[in-house]
């Protein structure tokens, strides 16, 4: 397959292809043949995109007429950028709502219109599972961090379109794999011996290899659903903190020892980090907003991904986080 389909439009036209996610999705759709372009600011590194990308230097801050003339001709918008850390509430509505908003407009103002909107969203978007009963997109949003208010924000403005361009939204959990930075500093302090937990041994967590994501993440903007769909994204299995220990400490090949952190001590980093953050004018990744969702059980309900979307995660913990590893140090980000 060329470039370009039988009707001469490029496939795919992604936001936020420069991040962790984004640089996968554009390696998976070129792989599979379709002419791709993505979506960069002037100032963005585009070194972890692969050859045979089309860069469009415009930020998401250009006008919805300028951003639609580069939309034009692309069957299908992945949109993907947005901000995981912000200093206000408000600067993350910017990014994770308002920039929704001004993508569909353009996408409505181009000619032809795309014939599909996929809006990567977060499980942080509906908030953890309550008690023992599994996350589903039947279950009441309620997130539990101003990250995750914003990123619900933008799915409803997504919807409110949904009658005028076909909509699909996911919700991927925690992703890891290679070019993942959030994950390093969890593997260098396993790496020292340590695994630290703000839920406890028992806490529930969710991660998802980045193939994983991305499979489902194209399968979202080829199946055949109906517009405003929305489905979760995520592994299989999820593990115990005190397994996650137990399988870092076959990964790294030395002891990983749990360590909750109560309470008290998270809330004192968060204040530090919060502070620094200020000194700096740079957002912290670590706030006191975000501790009820890192001290959370995610366990998910998939159902609907793999019924309607065919979604098959291939990835298990152990061998994905051992692939990870392999990279992060043939990369040299970890001795």
């Amino acid at each position: 397959m060329s470039d370009l389909d039988g009707a001469g439009l490029a496939r795919a036209f992604l936001t936020g292809a420069t991040g962790f996610v984004g640089s996968h999705l554009a390696e998976e759709l070129l792989r599979r043949g379709h002419g791709v372009t993505c979506l960069a600011r002037a100032s963005s590194d585009t070194r972890s995109l692969p050859e045979g990308v089309h860069v469009d230097r415009a930020g998401l801050d250009a006008p919805a007429a300028e951003l639609a003339r580069r939309i034009a001709g692309h069957r299908v918008v992945y949109h993907l950028a947005g901000a995981v850390r912000a200093l206000r509430y408000e600067d993350f509505l910017a990014a994770n709502a308002g920039a929704v908003e001004r993508m569909l407009e353009a996408c409505l103002l181009a000619r032809p219109t795309p014939e599909r909107f996929v809006l990567v969203s977060s499980l942080a978007a509906c908030g953890p599972a309550r008690g023992e009963r599994r996350v589903d997109e039947r279950q009441l949003p309620a997130p539990v961090s101003d990250y995750g208010r914003s990123k619900l924000e933008g799915e409803r403005v997504a919807l409110r379109f949904q009658e005028r361009i076909p909509i699909v939204i996911v919700r991927p959990t925690a992703i890891y794999g290679p070019r993942d930075r959030e994950l390093l500093p969890v593997i260098k302090l396993a790496q020292r011996g340590c695994l630290a937990s703000s839920g406890g041994a028992e806490q529930i967590v969710n991660f998802c290899h980045v193939e994983d994501i991305v499979a489902g993440i194209l399968s979202a903007g080829e199946a055949p659903v109906p517009s405003g769909s929305l489905f979760l994204l995520g592994a299989e299995r999820e593990v115990a903190m005190a397994e996650l220990a137990e399988i870092l400490a076959r990964v790294l090949a030395r002891p990983v020892r749990l360590l909750a952190l109560p309470r008290g001590v998270m809330t004192a980093a968060a204040l530090a980090a919060e502070a620094w953050a200020g000194l700096r004018g740079r957002p912290a990744m670590l706030t006191r907003q975000k501790l009820p969702e890192l001290a959370a059980s995610w366990r998910l309900d998939l159902g609907a991904a793999r019924e309607r979307l065919g979604y098959r995660p291939r990835f298990d913990l152990e061998p994905g986080l051992a692939a990870t590893v392999a990279w992060y140090r043939e990369a040299g980000w970890l001795r």
